[in-house]
C-alpha cells in the first residue's frame, strides 16, 4: 500500500471512477496512480477531548496550517472539476456547473482571517469501539478516547471516493490510523507549606555557584603567589651574582698597570 504525504499529493493523478447508483445514490470511486489514494497528514492538532466519543459522532475536529488548507482545497477544486467534465458521460444527464458548485460540500470550509483552517475527519467506529489502528509516538497501542485536546497528532486517511445524493455530492474519506504525540503526563506534585527545619540543614553540605566560583579564585592566586615567590628567588639571585660581577670588576681595575 502505497501511502502519500499529503504535501507531495500531485492531484492532477487523482481519477474518479464511473459514478455508479447504490440504492439511492451515486457513488464514484478514487484512484491514484491505479492505487486506492491513501493520503498521511503532517502534524495537525486535535481540537477537542475525545473521552466521550461514540458512533453517533464519530469524529476529529484538527487545526492546521494554511499549507496544507492550500493542498485540501487544491484537492477539492480538482474533484469538483472532474466531476462537471464526467457527469453527462456517467449518467446522461446534464447539471449547470453553477448548480454543481452549490451541491459540492467541500472537505474544509474557507477560514476566517486570523483563524486556522479545521478539519473534519471520520472515525471508522462499531458499537462505540475504535476500528483504525491508533499509536503513541514510541508506537505503542493508545486508545483514542484518551486523546486530549491540543495533542498532535499525524492520520493516515483513505479517500474512499465521491458519493453523490440529489441535493448534494462530498468526498468520503475516514482515518485509517493515528499516531498522537506528547502523551507522557509528569505531574508535579508542590507542597504548599514550607517543611524546611533550618536545625536539620549541614552548611557544610551546601554547594552553590558562588562557592565554586571562590575556591576556583583561590587555587588561581595560590598558583600565582607560588609563581611570584620563585621568580623573587630568583631574581635574589641574580641580584648577588650582579653585586660578585661588580666586585671583580672593581678587583681587575685597581690590578692595572698605570
Amino acid at each position: 500500500m502505497d501511502i502519500i504525504k499529503l504535501l507531495n499529493l500531485n492531484v492532477s493523478e487523482i481519477v474518479l471512477s464511473k459514478a455508479e447508483k447504490i440504492n439511492n445514490y451515486y457513488y464514484s470511486r478514487i484512484s491514484y496512480n491505479n492505487s486506492p489514494l491513501y493520503v498521511q497528514t503532517p502534524k495537525i492538532i486535535n481540537n477537542k477531548d475525545l473521552e466521550n466519543l461514540k458512533s453517533t459522532s464519530p469524529f476529529i475536529d484538527a487545526m492546521f496550517s494554511h499549507e496544507v488548507y492550500d493542498k485540501l482545497v487544491e484537492l477539492d477544486d480538482h474533484v469538483l472539476n472532474f466531476i462537471k467534465q464526467n457527469w453527462d458521460k456517467w449518467t446522461g444527464k446534464k447539471i449547470p456547473d453553477e448548480k454543481m458548485d452549490k451541491m459540492y460540500v467541500p472537505i474544509t470550509k474557507p477560514t476566517k482571517e486570523n483563524k486556522s483552517p479545521k478539519l473534519k475527519m471520520k472515525v471508522p467506529m462499531k458499537r462505540d469501539e475504535v476500528l483504525c489502528k491508533v499509536f503513541d509516538q514510541e508506537k505503542v497501542t493508545f486508545d483514542l478516547k484518551n486523546l486530549k485536546k491540543d495533542k498532535d497528532i499525524i492520520c493516515i486517511l483513505h479517500f474512499r471516493g465521491i458519493r453523490f445524493s440529489e441535493t448534494s455530492f462530498y468526498c468520503d474519506f475516514y482515518i485509517n490510523q493515528i499516531k498522537v504525540f506528547n502523551t507522557s503526563i509528569i505531574d508535579f506534585s508542590i507542597i504548599e507549606e514550607c517543611c524546611i527545619d533550618e536545625e536539620e540543614i549541614d552548611e557544610k553540605d551546601i554547594i552553590d555557584d558562588y562557592e565554586i566560583n571562590n575556591k576556583l579564585i583561590d587555587n588561581k592566586i595560590k598558583v600565582l603567589l607560588d609563581q611570584k615567590n620563585e621568580d623573587l628567588s630568583l631574581l635574589n639571585t641574580i641580584n648577588e651574582r650582579i653585586i660578585n660581577i661588580d666586585g671583580e670588576i672593581i678587583k681587575l681595575k685597581n690590578n692595572k698597570i698605570l
